[in-house]
């Protein structure tokens, strides 16, 4: 029963291990575009690995019309950050005379001393970041386009590795057929049906091309994409590295071509590619690989290649002296242009850099306003707190005091009755003593 359901069962060490030494690689789309992201050692590392697959490599035809085809998109993204980053710099000085234009007066912050005390520290921010920018655009994007020394590479370890397109009737077919699947959510596609026209089948083309090559090849597929949609992985989405491929797709392909098939991320597929080679990769080239695909993820955008541990340590050279009067906006100065600058960053890739600049010198400085008055505002609870404990026993013994005398002095209202009643009582007990003097003398 198990072996005609593989889609439902995980691989033995054994299997994983067979399967690894005979499967062929396919790699999708994002996988190489994501080469231009990588640094150069991560870049090379992966190559490296291709080249050791001993031409068990394979791109589907889909996938190889959408990297030309994407290529110089990806290059120019990446050639434009360092001057998003520049034009973002240009407006940081701007931005912070005009929120302090109307900040003039207040009890407790002197706002020429912290506005005096920003431009300082930001004028160093962007001295620093604009000579990193220099050294980097020194290093890697003189005439990345013109000069792709990528390119060539990857066209060599797939050369003769690509699959035939399919005609205009099959495309036709394929497409009608994706209209029905995704209706009904069948994997792989049905969560691309927001893209216009037939682009919302290009991850069905790839499928179908994928099961041609199985059936062809009557081999073991091993699937190697960033993308992490679910209509490609199941399982718990929380903890990703306990995702596995839809079980559906697992079962289609054993359907129509009786082999296995295994699906696995950038990063992932180097962890199992050191296990299965033998070879040396080092963990900060997997988790490179991981955060690209993770930053991806988020907003599709190619990754910024600046290494972070140089950022920190600007912002560290930066920061690193404070004196004893802004200790305090220190701290959330630091917060601001360390733990937050990968949001940052994220914000200029986004084309919201409109909306960066206000949560820095908007809501951020009135959390380090807080920050400031906090202490005094705490300073104000307990004065009050101690004026409570000491008043409230003399309160206590006072109001005790008043109800002791209230309690000895008849109110107002007892006094009217007793003077009124007085007459009335006097004259029953007169009339009582008559009444008994008239019934004594008729017994006589």
């Amino acid at each position: 029963m198990k072996k005609h359901f593989p889609g439902y069962h995980s691989c033995s060490e054994d299997k994983l291990k067979e399967l690894w030494d005979t499967a062929i690689f396919v790699f999708d789309t994002n996988i190489l575009l994501h080469l231009y992201e990588y640094s150069e050692t991560s870049r090379n590392e992966l190559l490296t690995i291709f080249n050791k697959l001993n031409g068990r490599v394979w791109l589907p035809h889909q996938v190889a019309s959408e990297f030309y085809k994407d290529r110089e998109n990806v290059i120019h993204k990446i050639d434009n950050v360092a001057d998003d980053i520049k034009k973002f710099l240009e407006g940081l000085e701007k931005s912070v005379k005009q929120f302090f234009k109307d900040k003039n007066q207040h009890p407790y912050i002197k706002f020429d001393d912290i506005q005096s005390f920003m431009d300082q520290k930001i004028k160093s921010l962007i001295r620093e970041t604009r000579k990193k920018l220099d050294n980097y655009s020194e290093k890697r994007h003189q005439s990345m386009l013109a000069n792709d020394t990528l390119l060539p590479q990857i066209e060599q370890i797939f050369d003769e590795k690509i699959g035939e397109s399919y005609s205009r009737e099959e495309l036709f077919k394929i497409y009608e057929i994706g209209k029905l699947r995704y209706a009904d959510n069948i994997p792989p596609g049905y969560k691309d049906t927001s893209k216009n026209g037939i682009g919302q089948f290009g991850d069905l083309v790839l499928w179908f091309q994928i099961i041609d090559v199985a059936k062809q090849k009557k081999t073991p597929i091993i699937f190697v994409t960033d993308d992490t949609k679910e209509d490609w992985w199941e399982g718990n989405r929380e903890k990703k590295d306990r995702l596995r491929p839809r079980s559906q797709l697992s079962q289609e392909i054993y359907n129509e071509a009786k082999v296995n098939f295994l699906m696995y991320h950038a990063d992932s597929f180097l962890q199992y590619a050191r296990k299965y080679f033998d070879t040396r990769i080092d963990e900060s080239i997997i988790n490179e690989a991981r955060q690209v695909r993770e930053n991806d993820e988020k907003s599709n955008i190619p990754t910024f290649y600046l290494q972070t541990a140089q950022i920190d340590q600007a912002m560290q050279a930066i920061w690193g002296s404070q004196t004893a009067q802004f200790a305090q906006i220190d701290q959330v100065m630091q917060a601001i242009f360390d733990s937050q600058i990968n949001q940052m960053m994220q914000a200029i890739f986004d084309s919201q850099i409109n909306q960066v600049m206000q949560v820095i010198f908007d809501s951020q400085i009135n959390q380090m306003i807080q920050e400031v008055i906090k202490p005094i505002s705490e300073k104000r609870t307990q004065i009050n707190q101690a004026i409570q404990e000491v008043i409230k026993p003399i309160s206590e013994q006072i109001a005790q005091g008043v109800q002791a005398i209230f309690e000895l002095i008849p109110s107002p209202t007892e006094q009217i009755a007793q003077e009124f009643t007085k007459p009335i009582s006097e004259s029953k007990e007169q009339m009582t003593q008559e009444t008994q003097h008239i019934k004594n003398s008729d017994s006589e």
